[in-house]
């Protein structure tokens, strides 16, 4: 009985490492969005902006 009581809570502490981790990474993406969206409203308001941001993307992928 102790085992699966142990064991349980064992199982329950991995699931809330779990959860948290998964938390930081929707805040990450979510941060991450955001810029995407600023830069493609920039993209969309000012030509020259488009073609500089274009240029350091092909130049960061590229880079990879």
């Amino acid at each position: 009985m102790r085992y699966a009581h142990a064991t349980r809570t064992a199982i329950s502490y991995q699931l809330s490492a779990i959860s948290y981790q998964l938390s930081a990474i929707s805040y990450q993406l979510s941060a991450i969005s955001q810029k995407l969206v600023a830069r493609l409203r920039e993209c969309l308001t000012a030509p020259q902006a488009a073609l500089a941001f274009s240029s350091r993307l092909t130049a960061e992928c590229l880079r990879d």
